[in-house]
């Protein structure tokens, strides 16, 4: 039975959303018994759970009123008109999104009588084209969610597809990327603008699953409300309190011993994993039809073990003794090239007295085998992780037309990670992932036609690592000032590395930040037929980084100086390299950070007309504007690859008078249209034909954490020493000794930079023009009302992308023409510089059906 009852309530978890906004609208007909329509007929809305009065409306002269920037909620509705009786419909529900239509017929009596009756959330979407589904409390809590993700629902839905990069439930919808996704918490902005953040989606907080009242997905077309995202919305709904005092507590327990025993693990041992999941929730009154509070925490700690294979040096390796392998003298190299000869160690085996001391230092961290073969260390690495998130929410009425809201929100996620190799051979890391956040929001009535809703949001989240060993430079000079913590790298060929595991997700210093100031306002206003709406967004977006990739030091040891020069195949080894001390490679890293700026902005109007009963036009444009980020010390810099340019071939500093302080040029180009229509066919029972099409900009162009233009030299990346010899002589490697170091380079001045086209280096070049990636977006979509409460509704949706960003190889040899690759580059004096070329010249294109049976249940179900 466990198995059918999760496949009703996956069914069920995919309602249909309706309209695009944090709030939901309700539409009223009333008529009379022969149909026809009554004017001027009250309309009271009441909160079924707080009893307040939330809206009080007037038909007009068709019999139609408009409720709209509902609060997702229960509501009680009151119809009354002289010379009929009073209707009572009960527990309405309106989702996230939702716009209900709901056909009112009042019977002929006196207004002191009444007719109640109980409400249903209509099945069939009669007022959008737009395509979006709606994941309500019983789903988010009955579904099985392995950490408390809800984000984890949203592959439900129809055209959502799990991104495969991403470790933390990011999703793709109809073809758009994850990063095109917008992510709202009550109607505000919840999203960070941090590159690489290990690939996780975009949200900012996530608040605790019994915190949740609702969340929507609207995963194409949805109306000019939203912007700022060409691919899905998910705007999530915090709890309010009720009169009533509601309250939960939960504990979720996995562990080993409820597990099957991995199959990588030595036998009859089980990897470590206990993981506790547990919270509680709390929501009542404060003042009884005024004033209501809800708040609710979630801890999450797990300790566990994975189980990791590597290669180490055998006892006999460390001695120096490589058996058959044949292993050469560096120090006997005689001659050059061609002609270079070495002699042969006797037995393949290194004298005690060559050995290097630091050499050895560096091998005796690595730990003994514990099995055979060629990964012959098995390690059962623990990792521990920790995760306490809470909410607290207030809600105000402070009259009839006058309602609030206020909510905190904080999330304190840490980890602590081993890599594949026992302390003091690798480096445990600590990261953290802090997240904070205040929304607010205040909705006026001015009239039974006129609504305004204001909302504000301040979000900031901080990822901060390091590893966990003292600083220990070995090698002399090799760390950043910067740096106190770990060793260098020691990277061995054909065994694991030795120290500091650099990379974004390794264990150099790091420090990012994301913060985000969110203001908007939108304003409903009823006349006739016409459903108006207006509004403006308006974001300050501040990610700031401090980077010490590689601030460590490195050092490479490929056996190419024990090897036989005249027949390197099959002779040599890394680790006689590191025990002789000498290395191929040694580098030094530069410590970076950057605290750049960007704006948002954004204006719409929608119209929303029912032109007849049974059709509704959706008519909207929305102007945006994204203002190209700067960095408030002008540490960035743009290599230029338009030939027009005076400055092709070179690179520009920000800062200075020959470009914009950002480097970029702003599109103002930004008009999206957007169309839609929903029709309910005549003389067929309950049935609708709905579409729309529509132009969606993205905010983010996906060109990855290494390829902005604060990467540029002389800011990052820029300086460090990589020695590569000719790799004969160990005169020209570099030497492990006391007394040896690796230089570190000077401060460079970005005024007294000049850039050598010999350098090895990076260099990152921008499109100057910066024009705004878009998607149009299509859809027609057919809803059948079935018997039995079901409804079945399959969608053709279609999108292509223009100006998507994409990377490429900025000086590439042309196909044309005589001569070496080198000579034939557009820019040959730059021989050994990888140069990367960003721009908005991609395409996608994307076509697909998809198909949706809902079953709407009771008793419980």
């Amino acid at each position: 039975m466990r198995r059918y009852r999760l496949a009703i309530l996956i069914l069920t978890a995919i309602s249909p959303a309706h309209a695009q906004t944090s709030t939901g609208e309700i539409d009223f007909t009333v008529v009379d018994p022969s149909h026809a329509v009554i004017p001027n007929a009250q309309i009271t809305i009441t909160g079924a759970e707080t009893g307040n009065i939330v809206r009080t409306l007037l038909t007009n002269d068709r019999g139609i009123a408009t409720a709209p920037l509902l609060k997702p909620d229960t509501y009680n509705i009151v119809v009354s008109a002289p010379g009929f009786n009073k209707l009572v419909r009960e527990a309405v529900v309106l989702r996230v999104g939702d716009v209900l239509s709901l056909d009112l017929a009042l019977e002929t009596g006196a207004t002191t009588e009444s007719v109640t009756v109980v409400g249903q959330t209509p099945l069939l979407e009669e007022r959008s084209g737009a395509i979006a589904q709606v994941m309500e409390t019983r789903q988010i809590l009955q579904l099985p969610l392995n950490g408390g993700n809800y984000l984890q629902l949203a592959n439900l839905t129809p055209g959502a597809i799990p991104s495969r990069t991403s470790r933390d439930n990011s999703f793709s919808a109809y073809g758009n990327t994850g990063l095109q996704n917008a992510f709202l918490l009550d109607g505000a902005r919840n999203e960070n603008y941090l590159r690489g953040l290990d690939n996780r989606a975009r949200d900012m907080l996530r608040p605790p699953l019994d915190a949740l009242s609702e969340f929507n997905v609207q995963t194409s077309n949805y109306s000019a409300e939203f912007g700022a995202s060409a691919g899905a919305v998910v705007n999530a709904i915090t709890k309010s309190g009720t009169n009533q005092l509601h309250g939960s507590a939960y504990d979720f327990l996995r562990n080993n011993k409820l597990d099957a025993a991995d199959y990588f693990a030595q036998a009859g041992n089980k990897p470590l994993l206990v993981q506790n999941q547990y919270g509680a929730s709390l929501g009542g009154p404060v003042k009884r039809n005024r004033a209501w509070v809800f708040g609710a925490y979630e801890g999450t700690h797990i300790r566990n073990e994975q189980t990791i294979l590597s290669t180490v040096p055998t006892a006999d390796m460390r001695a120096g003794n490589f058996g058959s392998t044949p292993i050469f003298n560096p120090f006997t190299t005689q001659g050059t090239g061609a002609a270079a000869v070495r002699t042969q160690f006797t037995d393949n085996t290194i004298p005690a007295n060559l050995i290097n001391p630091i050499g050895k230092a560096i091998i005796d961290r690595y730990p003994l085998p514990n099995a055979r073969g060629v990964n012959n260390y098995i390690y059962d690495s623990p990792q521990r992780q920790s995760n306490h998130n809470a909410v607290l929410r207030g809600d105000l009425q402070l009259s009839s037309r006058d309602s609030m809201f206020a909510r905190f929100g904080i999330t304190r996620f840490t980890i602590a990670a081993n890599p594949g190799l026992p302390a003091p051979a690798q480096t445990p890391v600590d990261r953290t992932i802090n997240s904070d956040g205040i929304g607010y929001g205040y909705t006026r009535t001015f009239g039974p036609s006129l609504v305004n809703e204001f909302r504000f949001s301040w979000t900031r989240l901080t990822l901060s690592q390091d590893a966990t060993l003292p600083k220990d430079e070995i090698i002399g000079g090799t760390l950043d000032p910067a740096v106190k913590t770990s060793i260098p790298t020691f990277s061995v060929t054909g065994l694991a590395t030795i120290g500091a595991q650099p990379g974004c997700c390794g264990n150099d210093p790091l420090i990012k930040s994301s913060g985000v100031w969110d203001l908007s306002d939108n304003i409903s206003k009823t006349l006739g037929r016409h459903l108006l709406k207006l509004g403006a967004d308006f974001q300050i977006i501040r990610p700031t980084t401090f980077s010490a990739l590689g601030g460590r030091g490195s050092f490479g040891f490929n056996g190419v100086f024990t090897q036989n020069p005249q027949h390197r195949s099959g002779s040599g080894s890394g680790l006689a390299d590191l025990l002789l001390g000498v290395a191929n490679t040694a580098n030094t890293g530069t410590v970076a950070d950057a605290v750049e700026r960007g704006k948002y902005a954004g204006e719409y109007f929608q119209d929303d007309w029912s032109v007849t009963k049974n059709l509704t036009v959706n008519l909207g444009v929305r102007y945006e504007l994204y203002f190209p980020y700067v960095e408030v010390h002008d540490k960035m810099a743009n290599f230029i690859l338009e030939p027009n340019d005076p400055f092709f071939g070179q690179l520009v500093i920000a800062g200075g008078r020959r470009k914009p302080r950002s480097l970029l040029t702003l599109d103002k180009n930004n008009w999206a249209p957007r169309a839609g229509f929903a029709y309910r066919v005549p003389h067929v029972k309950n049935m609708v034909v709905r579409g729309s099409f529509g132009v969606f900009f993205a905010q983010d162009q996906g060109t990855g954490v290494t390829n902005r233009m604060t990467n540029n030299p002389p800011f990052f990346g820029f300086g460090g020493i990589a020695i590569i010899s000719d790799q004969l002589a160990p005169s020209t490697g570099f030497v492990l000794s006391s007394g040896a170091s690796v230089p570190r380079p000077a401060p460079i001045s970005p005024q007294s930079f000049v850039l050598n086209p010999a350098a090895t280096t990076t260099l990152v070049s921008w499109d100057q023009r910066a024009t705004t990636p878009y998607v149009q977006e299509w859809n027609l979509t057919v809803e059948k009302q079935l018997p039995w409460d079901m409804v079945m509704s399959t969608s053709y949706v279609g999108n292509t992308g223009i100006h998507l960003w994409g990377l490429s190889e900025g000086n590439q040899p042309l196909t044309n023409g005589s001569g070496s690759p080198t000579t034939r580059r557009p820019l040959a004096r730059f021989t050994v510089a990888s140069i990367k070329r960003l721009g908005p010249w991609n395409r996608s294109n994307y076509e697909g059906l998809s198909s949706r049976l809902e079953k709407r249940f009771s008793t419980g179900l």
